[in-house]
């Protein structure tokens, strides 16, 4: 809500208006003493992008797509994958999905290290099965094992309040769970309900995507639709459901 208001005060571009001057927000905690999902990611690509001289279209696309084949994922569409996009979607007072226009820069100022890629789910599972399996030909063991582990110490991953729930709803994975988070990935503490081992790796998008890699039982799964807010109950609830069916049928 500080943040929001913030925005509104000083009339700053928001989140989605694809300026690098929406970048420009204050911290609302002092570092290390909380955890909050925020734009530290995007900051993330911005050092990668100095690091390397190259911008994230460039860097992920020679060091992540081309070495593991995803050859229909990027910041920047064709007009071939443009027309095969499926729609962002909404629910009416029904409860029935329907098309809605997400207001969304197609040229933007910087490519974000949070969001923003277009791409597909057989691309996606490459990803994943190459975090399943090591890591290779991305990282090294010693680092995936790295990114893997804790690494907010005695902190705990915390619920995600919402302002904007035309845009997200609160959001709590496993309540009573204690959850940590990794570098990029949140930890489940304990085996889920649906039968993910403690140790698994998740996250997800904002339009009620979300994956999981299961080192554990050397499962990854990927759930995507195009629909807001994120943690629509009906979209969480097929989810959970797909994720059951799966642990399921290994039994």
């Amino acid at each position: 809500k500080n943040l929001r208001d913030y925005f509104r005060k000083t009339g700053k571009p928001g989140p989605f208006s694809g300026k690098l001057e929406s970048l420009d927000a204050p911290l609302t905690f002092d570092p290390g003493t909380r955890w909050q999902y925020s734009i530290g990611i995007d900051w993330v690509g911005r050092a990668v992008e100095e690091a390397s001289g190259e911008d994230l279209e460039t860097y992920f696309r020679r060091h992540i797509f081309e070495p593991l084949g995803m050859s229909d994922t990027g910041f920047v569409q064709s007009d071939e994958q443009r027309a095969r996009r499926v729609s962002m979607h909404r629910r009416d007072t029904s409860g029935k999905p329907i098309p809605m226009i997400l207001d969304r820069p197609e040229i933007t100022e910087f490519f974000g290290g949070g969001g923003g890629l277009f791409g597909t789910i057989p691309d996606y599972l490459k990803f994943t099965r190459a975090l399943l399996g090591g890591g290779a030909p991305l990282v090294n063991p010693a680092t995936m094992q790295t990114m893997a582990e804790n690494q907010i110490g005695g902190l705990m991953v915390e619920p995600m309040q919402s302002v904007m729930p035309n845009v997200s709803q609160y959001a709590d994975f496993w309540p009573g769970m204690q959850k940590k988070w990794g570098l990029t990935f949140l930890i489940n503490t304990k085996e889920t309900p649906q039968g993910r081992a403690a140790g698994s790796l998740a996250w997800g998008g904002l339009s009620n995507l979300f994956f999981w890699i299961d080192p554990k039982k050397r499962i990854t799964g990927i759930f995507a639709t195009q629909l807001l807010p994120y943690c629509d109950f009906g979209a969480v609830r097929a989810f959970r459901a797909f994720e059951t069916a799966v642990y399921r049928s290994i039994v």
